[in-house]
């Protein structure tokens, strides 16, 4: 296992740092490097009683927003068998019921296609400038809770007809740290010159699909939009799919395994601290929960406050892709998470917060299992990215794309499948896969 990992990372090393770069790339990393030499940010760590406007609860259970709006930090017991191994833990989770918005603005330049993109700032990113959707807000954003301007562009997304709109599909968000979230994935196609807006740009698909193979330079939404997009616009005539075969296999998995999720008090989580500065496991070092004071001059509201789920490991996420009957096919696999709706999504080959997290089921033992070594397989793409900075505070995850030849074993169980393109953009439009395969479909190739 050890042998595996330090090979990965070997390998690692001899990937360029940014991929091949056009003129536009060039033009584009300047200009958002530009924005945040503009921007005035200041992030500091708080406590939670200096906390404006967000209140403990008098018997601890739950951390809200003074307007009812926005999210809460809540908590939940979570009771798992899957095949023999049992498990049952606690932990604070993020209940943001609302439905967000995260859409691009597209248009057809001769045979290109452009997206309005947007140099946003988010606290918890480590890079805090990056390339955002045209509209990236929650409900509570744009219906002004907060007391601040409306996003830009906004009414084209709220007042947009059916023929404008490329693909409109509701999307889940990181399984184990919000609790059934979903945010509106939206593209529409605009026709008439738009009215010019400051840290906003017209980038081609074709520069934003290499600018995603960068470190931390697309932020997580932009990414999930655009893996909708290209699902939407995809030609996968060669490979054969059926949906409800995909769908009958998630309910297959579902039903063979026991999953409960119960909500709980934090001060009833096991094993969790509350202290002024932190909500965090007294063992365990994946995440705590901290609360932050935030000045950021771009944003609609520019000053405020909140709790923030903030990560001291960087993650791994990792797809295995081979060709197959002339087809390329990717090895995926199920997965059970508290904040899903139904628990159950497709998801990519490995994914964990942490290499040293031992007590994960989804870690580098199917690496082991598939046999891979340098003779059958390469790493064709590593990237560092991050992943919601409105919510997570220093969440890094290190995203592979490793292809592997025929002679590596055909696996497949009850929790692993290989699938086709085609197969995994119609599951992906459904609503039936993780955010982090998204992210990697919308890297690859």
């Amino acid at each position: 296992m050890r042998e595996l990992e330090h090979r990965f990372k070997e390998t690692v090393k001899t990937l360029p740092h940014y991929p091949e770069t056009g003129e536009e790339v060039s033009e584009t990393l300047n200009w958002l490097k530009k924005c945040e030499q503009n921007i005035e940010i200041k992030i500091e760590k708080t406590t939670f009683p200096e906390l404006r406007q967000w209140n403990l609860a008098d018997d601890e259970s739950d951390i809200k927003h003074e307007s009812g709006k926005f999210f809460s930090i809540e908590a939940v017991r979570v009771s798992s068998k899957i095949g023999n191994q049992k498990l049952t833990w606690d932990q604070p989770i993020i209940n943001q019921p609302e439905v967000g918005i995260l859409g691009y603005l597209a248009k057809r330049v001769g045979d290109k296609i452009y997206f309005l993109v947007q140099a946003k700032v988010e606290p918890g990113n480590p890079k805090l400038a990056q390339i955002s959707p045209t509209v990236q807000a929650t409900k509570s954003n744009y219906t002004q809770v907060h007391g601040g301007t409306i996003p830009p562009y906004l009414d084209y997304f709220t007042s947009a007809t059916i023929d404008k709109i490329q693909v409109d599909t509701l999307q889940s968000e990181q399984g184990k740290k919000f609790f059934r979230k979903k945010n509106r994935n939206i593209v529409v196609w605009v026709d008439n010159k738009l009215e010019d807006q400051e840290n906003f740009r017209w980038v081609s698909y074709d520069a934003l699909k290499q600018l995603m193979k960068s470190d931390l330079v697309v932020n997580m939404d932009s990414r999930t939009v655009f893996a909708c997009f290209a699902a939407s616009i995809s030609n996968n005539s060669e490979n054969e799919s059926n949906t409800s075969t995909t769908e009958d296999w998630i309910d297959s998995y579902r039903k063979s395994i026991e999953y409960q999720v119960q909500k709980i008090a934090l001060s009833d989580c096991k094993d969790w601290k509350l202290s002024d500065q932190s909500f965090r496991h007294i063992n365990r070092a994946e995440f705590s929960v901290t609360p932050i004071a935030v000045k950021i001059e771009s944003r609609e509201v520019k000053y405020w406050d909140q709790p923030i789920l903030e990560h001291h490991n960087c993650g791994v996420i990792g797809l295995i892709v081979k060709k197959k009957t002339n087809s390329l096919h990717f090895l995926v696999r199920l997965y059970a998470e508290p904040g899903i709706e139904n628990y159950i999504a497709i998801g990519p080959t490995f994914q964990s917060e942490t290499k040293e997290n031992t007590s994960e089921y989804y870690q580098w033992e199917i690496v082991e299992e598939l046999k891979l070594s340098a003779s059958n397989s390469r790493i064709t793409h590593s990237s560092f990215q991050s992943e919601e900075g409105g919510r997570f505070l220093n969440f890094i995850s290190n995203y592979l794309i490793i292809e592997a030849n025929n002679e590596i074993p055909d696996l497949s169980s009850d929790k692993f499948r290989w699938m086709n393109r085609k197969e995994l953009d119609e599951a992906l439009v459904a609503g039936l896969l993780n955010i982090e395969i998204r992210n990697l479909l919308a890297i690859y190739p």
